[in-house]
């Protein structure tokens, strides 16, 4: 194999035409390799937007990458016949950012109609002519949708709407709920007042007859009982 020599200019390595690489050793005809995508490709727009996506992987420039639309259905993969060039931003060596593309108005048309879901098959070249192995990409819902990683087939999750029935139930157990409720508080109120009314009255005596009282049993004589009128009733 004929290996290219860098050039050194200005500091930095040139590499002659064809060649890419820190030592100018990878050639511009092998794709990148070692890609991979983190939740195994399925994007929960529950979490996120789903509107890009990294890419893990050895890039030893800014790829082009090729994105080819397949509908995610019960059976697996249904492609489309449509693709388009995806925009990459390169971060680092090992990792680039994709734009994750929208399908055509015909592919929603499609997907509206069987409940299917979009996917994405996406492979990565320098030279724009040898790509890497695609690796696949799901946007999805996980409330409403279910989806399999290793054989990229989605189902739509039966969801029980609430139905008349079951909210007029709810409704009529509030309803009964408050007035035990409201029932309780009066019964406590009425057992209370039922109490206070039972309670023996006590009386006390004034000063006054007290003194009367003391009095008569200093001169010798018989107390004089208090005036009916003095005594005071506790209870108003």
């Amino acid at each position: 194999m004929d290996f290219t020599i860098p050039l050194a200019v200005s500091e930095t390595c040139s590499c002659n035409d064809g060649y890419i690489g820190e030592d100018c050793s990878q050639s511009l005809q092998t794709p990148p390799d070692q890609i991979s995508v983190p939740s195994y490709g399925l994007c929960d727009q529950r979490y996120r937007p789903c509107q890009t996506q990294n890419i893990i992987g050895v890039f030893h420039k800014q790829p082009v990458a090729l994105a080819e639309h397949f509908k995610a259905t019960e059976n697996g993969k249904e492609y489309t016949n449509f693709s388009v060039m995806a925009n990459v931003t390169y971060r680092q060596m090992n990792l680039i950012t994709v734009t994750i593309p929208t399908a055509t108005s015909s592919s929603r048309k499609r997907r509206s109609t069987d409940g299917s879901i979009d996917g994405w098959d996406i492979s990565f070249s320098y030279d724009n002519s040898t790509f890497s192995n695609a690796t696949s990409i799901v946007v999805y819902n996980g409330a409403t949708e279910s989806c399999d990683y290793t054989t990229y087939t989605c189902t739509k999750l039966t969801v029980v709407p609430e139905t008349e029935e079951s909210s007029s139930t709810a409704a009529i157990a509030g309803a009964v709920v408050g007035v035990v409720a409201v029932a309780v508080i009066v019964g406590m109120v009425v057992y209370i007042k039922v109490i206070k009314k039972k309670r023996p009255q006590s009386a006390k005596v004034s000063n006054q007859d007290r003194e009367m009282l003391t009095r008569g049993a200093e001169e010798g004589g018989s107390p004089r009982p208090p005036s009916v009128n003095t005594w005071v009733s506790t209870r108003k």
